[in-house]
Order: structure tokens, then C-alpha cells, then sequence
């Protein structure tokens, strides 16, 4: 760590639980800052002020009393140039002449999105010198950590750490961290890599100091009592196992996951596609303040073959739909609507290659949106039965027989054309609540056909909504729908296959579900 730490701007730790990130973090903080106190300003970003004062705050208040009361040990009166302010997380620098300045020292910042709005006001300070020491990154704000990395950067010394415990690849430490190869470049073999700004860390728990010692020879690093604990309680093919233990990406899905990183790396969905013929672009809102959810998002992505004649849609952009309060004689719901429309036809996407989310309050969002624009526009229902389409490629049964509703075929909807390599594009924060977004348990039991709700989401993510990954959904259905958007191996009708009359006639009615005869545009 101190070797690195010496020699990179960018450096990122993705360690097991006791791998003492932390400590490393307060001792640096505490050594760079004295080294010129006058000119040097260390902020320290945390989940919250109460948990950081538990883990790296709390360490570098007892290493920095320890430091005055050595000093005061050898030359009385002797101290450290500065005076900790403990209620605000804050060490101010001395100038001799008992007067102190903010602008130097140590301080201590929340975080977590509920204090995005006020930490980003103190990552606008500028100094000579500057490190931001980003601690529990895996759950600090992406719009902080941007914000640090611009704002602070333009100092004439900056220096950023980022510690972590590795949760996702879509986190703000798996995006920061990322190998410049992307993650099908590095294996649970690899300590460390070259990232597309650094480097990165990685301390294996199975490889500690204390493991291959086969004892607890160095105290507070992670030994033989803790693997065989997480053995135990975790299970050593669980995602929890791989990021307590050994701080990488799982390898194996996750059975509650209906998505799972591992296909979404293996299906390369972060990556561009070369187009063989000339895409057909498209679009889709969801209205999410109106659904339950937080913010609008609207997505625009490309249907068509790539260089290998395979059908791919790729995600072009993702961009929230936000209300101007200025603007009085307007309600968010038709701003919205209008700026959807607007951004819609700036890039050339007719009505009929956009959709948008028309369930529950959807319903009366629907209406406004066709009313100042088309009659043509697809309107999505999440809610009600699933539908009479085929299941899958590899299940000829109807969506209503594997389904229980129809959440949960739009849902499932997207996986075999993640595994078959036809979704390119998609924005780290679409990955991110793909797969966050779990099947349904019913006590121990993990239902393969029902996904849990959005509310039940929530209480488990402390109020995260899936806004990103249900426009993505919806852009999805859009091009299913609309564009004739097949899994790979679906073409050539071999879905349809041995299926009955009955069945045969049902699906040829679909063509009707989204028929429109007004003259309207």
C-alpha cells in the first residue's frame, strides 16, 4: 500500500474484511498532512459521520492524540500543528500563532447519497496540496466521487485512494477500478492491475499474511478464524463469500439474482458494436415519480446487425427528464412529457419508435404524452398477467405459463439476449440495478418465476428505486415489439415450432394489441 501510495495520483484497495484499508488510510491522511501542514488540505469521504467516527475517522483522531501526547512526552508542551474539532469531523492546522484555517488540515465528509447535496459543497476547496481519501467506496455516491475527481484534480498536487470491500462491478469502486481491459481481463489470480486512470490493489483473504501463516501471527488481519467463519455462514460459492473474502467479482451467478454479473461481463454489454447496415434509432421513458420510482429517465438506443449479421440494440444514452421550477404555468408531468417528445425528435425518432411505462399513474402520463404528440407512441404495462408471447427461446411455453406476472416476464426478458451477446451499450448504472433487482423468497425458498417488488427492492436497498434499469426494460420491449428484436437462434420462426393451432392463432393476433387507426400524428 505505502509504495503505491507513494507513487500514484489514482490509487484504489479492493481487499477481504481486516485487510486494515482503513488504517492505512489514516496514518496516510495523518503522514501527508504533516509533511506540510501549512499547504495541505486531506479530505476523508465516508458512508456516514457516524460510521466513519467506528472506523477511519475514529482511527485517525486516536493516531493523531497518540502523536500529541508522544510530542508532549519528549518536550513539554510540544504538539501536533493543529486541534481536532471532533463534533464535526474536522483537524484544523495551527499557524503558530494560534490561528487556524479550514482550507488546511483534516476533514471528514459524508458520503452517502442522502448527504450528496451538502459534501458536495466541501469538495470545492483548493490548496497546494489535496488528497481525497474516498473510505467504504463501494457505498459513496457516484456523483460525489465524479465531482471529487473534477473539481480537486485542477490542484497543483491531488492525490485519490479509494478502499473497499469489492461488492459490484457497477459500484462506484468497480467502475473506478476497472481493469483498462475491462473485467474479462483479470482472474481471482490477479493482486493487482493497471486501472484506465491508476492502479488498483487487491488483497485476497485466502492469501493474508495470517492464512498462509496458518496462525494469527498479525493482530486485526484477516486469519484462519475468519475464512473458516465465512466459510461457514457464507458459503464459498456465494457473491457474499467472494466480497468478504476475497474482494473480486463472483464468478457464478447468483441463484436469487435475475440477472447476474458474470453474464453481463461474459455478454460484453458494456461494449460498442460496429454496425453492418444502418440502425434504426428508438427510444423510452419511465415516469417513474408517477410509478412509485425517483426520477424520469429516458434512454435512446439503436436497433440493427452488427459486422456478424447478428441483431444487437445498443443503449446510446440515458438522460433524466428534469422539471424546470421556473417554469409556472407547467407541471412536471407535461415538462416531462415535452422534453421527451423534444429529445425525441432532435435525434429523428418517429413516435412509433418510442415507448413509454403506461402502468398505474402511467396511465394519465400516457394520455398527456399522446395528446401533445402521437397516437403511435407504445405505451408498456408492468402490471396485470404476463402475456401470450413464448417465454423464451429455450421454453416454447406461453410468458402466462412460466410467469406469474407481468413484471416479471419483462423483467426475464432481457437475459438470453445478454447471454447471446445482442445488448450493447448499457450504462453503468443500468447494469448496476439489473443486478440488484432479485427473484421473490418466500421464507427460504427463492421463487424462479416471480420477481420482488419494487417495494420490497427498496426496504432491502434503502430506498433505491430500478428507474435506469426499467427504462432499459421498456426500450427492450420497444424493439421486441416494434423492431422485430429476436434472441439469437429465435429468427426463422424455430420458436414457433410444434406449437398448437390454438397458440399458433393467438400469436397472430398480437398484431392487433397496438393497432391504431386515427389519422393523428
Amino acid at each position: 500500500m505505502l509504495e503505491a501510495a507513494c507513487e500514484q495520483k489514482f490509487l484504489y484497495f479492493a481487499g477481504c474484511a481486516g485487510s486494515r484499508k482503513s488504517t492505512f488510510g489514516a496514518v496516510w491522511s495523518l503522514v501527508s498532512w504533516l509533511c506540510a501542514p501549512a499547504t495541505t488540505l486531506v479530505l476523508i469521504a465516508s458512508t456516514s459521520l457516524t460510521e466513519a467516527r467506528r472506523r477511519i475517522w475514529g482511527q485517525v483522531e486516536e493516531f493523531f492524540t497518540a502523536g500529541c501526547e508522544s510530542m508532549n512526552t519528549m518536550q513539554k508542551g510540544a504538539t501536533l500543528p493543529g486541534k481536532i474539532v471532533s463534533s464535526v469531523g474536522k483537524i484544523r492546522t495551527e499557524d503558530g500563532n494560534q490561528k487556524f484555517s479550514d482550507l488546511c488540515g483534516i476533514q471528514l465528509i459524508a458520503g452517502d447519497a442522502s448527504h450528496e447535496k451538502d459534501s458536495l459543497k466541501k469538495i470545492g476547496f483548493h490548496n497546494k496540496r489535496v488528497i481525497l481519501i474516498l473510505d467504504e467506496l463501494t457505498d459513496l455516491s457516484p456523483t460525489l466521487v465524479n465531482a471529487g475527481k473534477a473539481n480537486l484534480s485542477v490542484n497543483p498536487f491531488f492525490q485519490l485512494q479509494g478502499y473497499g470491500n469489492f461488492a459490484s462491478i457497477y459500484d462506484p469502486l468497480g467502475t473506478n477500478a476497472e481493469p483498462i481491459g475491462g473485467w474479462g481481463s483479470v482472474s481471482p489470480e490477479h493482486d493487482q492491475w493497471e486501472t484506465r486512470d491508476g492502479l488498483c490493489l487487491r488483497f485476497d483473504g485466502t492469501r493474508s499474511p495470517n492464512i498462509l501463516e496458518g496462525r494469527h501471527r498479525y493482530p486485526g488481519q484477516y486469519g484462519p478464524d475468519d475464512l473458516e467463519n465465512h466459510r461457514k455462514t457464507l458459503g464459498e460459492n456465494s457473491a457474499a463469500f467472494w466480497r468478504m473474502c476475497r474482494s473480486f467479482p463472483c464468478p457464478e451467478a447468483d441463484s436469487n439474482r435475475v440477472y447476474s454479473e458474470a453474464d453481463l461481463v461474459k455478454g460484453n454489454v458494456r461494449n460498442l458494436v460496429k454496425w453492418q447496415t444502418l440502425p434504426v434509432k428508438c427510444a423510452a421513458l419511465d415516469p417513474a415519480f408517477v410509478t412509485g420510482g425517483d426520477k424520469a429517465m429516458a434512454i435512446f438506443g439503436e436497433v440493427g446487425k452488427d459486422l456478424e449479421g447478428r441483431q444487437v440494440l445498443q443503449v446510446t444514452e440515458l438522460k433524466e427528464m428534469r422539471e424546470d421550477i421556473r417554469i409556472k404555468d407547467q407541471n412536471k408531468a407535461l415538462q416531462v412529457a415535452k422534453k421527451f417528445r423534444d429529445e425525441c425528435a432532435s435525434r429523428g425518432i418517429p413516435p412509433e419508435h418510442a415507448a413509454f411505462d403506461s402502468s398505474g399513474g402511467g396511465v394519465v402520463f400516457g394520455s398527456l404524452l399522446t395528446e401533445i404528440w402521437s397516437h403511435r407512441l407504445l405505451g408498456v404495462q408492468f402490471g396485470g398477467a404476463a402475456s401470450e408471447r413464448p417465454s423464451s427461446f429455450r421454453d416454447r411455453r406461453t410468458a402466462r405459463e412460466v410467469f406469474q406476472n407481468r413484471v416479471t416476464e419483462i423483467w426475464f426478458a432481457g437475459v438470453e439476449f445478454v447471454q447471446s451477446s445482442q445488448i450493447k451499450g448499457l450504462p453503468s448504472q443500468v447494469c448496476a440495478e439489473l443486478v440488484e433487482r432479485r427473484k421473490k423468497k418466500q421464507g427460504n425458498i427463492i421463487s424462479h418465476n416471480c420477481v420482488e417488488s419494487k417495494d420490497e427492492m427498496k426496504k432491502r436497498t434503502g430506498g433505491k428505486s430500478p428507474d435506469n434499469a426499467d427504462a432499459f426494460l421498456i426500450l427492450l420491449e420497444l424493439a421486441r415489439e416494434r423492431l422485430n428484436f429476436l434472441p439469437a437462434g429465435m429468427e426463422g420462426g424455430r420458436a414457433a415450432a410444434d406449437l398448437s393451432w390454438l397458440r399458433r392463432v393467438k400469436l397472430a393476433n398480437r398484431v392487433y394489441q397496438n393497432a391504431n387507426y386515427s389519422t393523428a400524428v
